[in-house]
């Protein structure tokens, strides 16, 4: 009984190590399988992010370099002609033909078939001119048409909405100050006299209103004698009528038609030079003053612009000479 006790002991004393071997290698074996996984996974992202990953980026840079090579190289002989000679174009004036009269104190009026009218005006001989031309912008030749009545410079002329041109005033031979008006057809090449203005004048300004009428304003006829007096002619029935008179009496002013009818009288020489400036409305036929210029200036310009403000350029002024001051006006409506 005891040896057999001893045996079963032994026995199992024996059997103790192969148990705890087995454990063993099964732990190691599990953790070696977790390892060889984790390795692979690392393995794997390192070939794609390291490896891999910069060929494909290469290929597509070329690519794309290849394509956008390809793409923005446009032929040499379409890019060469659209920038040179329109740069060249941009930057250069070029002669003309001349005209057949030299002539100064003139009027130029663009007609509705292109062509450009060139009116009356002085010439070197002392003389004033009844002539006219027309200058052809496609073959840049000018022709005679047909003569003005009266002989005129510092006169003015109008484009109406017939395509008829209005021809008013100015000086004359021997000094003569006209009332006359007249018309031209560009159709015909022909001149017709039209109702005369009721007063004479010279250095005054014409504008075609909004409802095809014609409103001349101010003037000069000589011996210190300045006009405040405005006219409106109605090229339906020729016929000219007085309006209200403007504030200040002017000459060599300027006049323009702003985008909401109304007319813009700026500057010119009165009994003084002028800084002040003054508003017509058509649709009631009354003068109102408005803002006056930072400057007193005459010959100057006036130009309407796209925003609606008129830029006022240069002119003359007795105390300061000509002028290379510019100012803008802007109209607002008050209720």
């Amino acid at each position: 009984m005891h040896t057999s006790q001893v045996y079963v002991e032994l026995d199992t004393v024996n059997k103790k190590p192969n148990k705890w071997w087995h454990h063993c290698w099964v732990k190691i074996t599990g953790i070696s399988i977790i390892v060889l996984i984790v390795f692979a996974v690392i393995l794997a992202l390192v070939l794609n992010f390291v490896v891999f990953a910069p060929k494909k980026s290469e290929t597509s840079t070329t690519a794309a370099t290849s394509s956008s090579t390809s793409s923005s190289s446009p032929p040499p002989l379409t890019t060469t002609p659209l920038v040179i000679p329109t740069t060249t174009q941009q930057t250069k004036w070029s002669v003309t033909g001349n005209m057949n009269d030299a002539r100064g104190y003139h009027t130029a009026s663009v007609l509705p078939n292109g062509k450009v009218l060139v009116t009356g005006g002085y010439e070197n001989n002392s003389s004033y001119l009844n002539s006219a031309e027309l200058y052809d912008p496609s073959t840049g030749i000018w022709t005679t048409t047909g003569n003005m009545t009266d002989a005129r410079n510092l006169h003015t002329s109008s484009v109406l909405q017939n395509g008829k041109v209005l021809v008013t005033g100015g000086e004359g031979n021997s000094l003569n100050y006209l009332n006359s008006a007249e018309l031209y057809d560009p159709s015909t090449g022909t001149w017709t006299t039209t109702g005369n203005m009721t007063n004479a004048r010279s250095y005054h300004t014409a504008s075609v209103l909004s409802n095809g009428k014609v409103l001349v304003t101010g003037g000069h006829i000589g011996n210190d004698v300045y006009l405040n007096s405005p006219e409106v002619y109605d090229p339906s029935t020729g016929i000219w009528t007085t309006i209200s008179d403007m504030t200040d009496a002017r000459a060599g002013h300027t006049a323009s038609v702003l985008s909401n009818g109304k007319v813009l009288i700026t500057g010119g020489v009165g009994y003084v030079f002028l800084n002040s400036a003054e508003l017509y409305d058509p649709s009631t036929g009354t003068w109102t003053t408005t803002g006056s210029m930072i400057n007193a200036r005459h010959q100057h310009t006036a130009s309407v612009l796209s925003n609606g403000k008129v830029l006022v350029t240069g002119g003359f002024h007795i105390y300061m000479g000509y002028l290379n001051s510019t100012e803008l006006y802007q109209f607002f409506q008050t209720n």
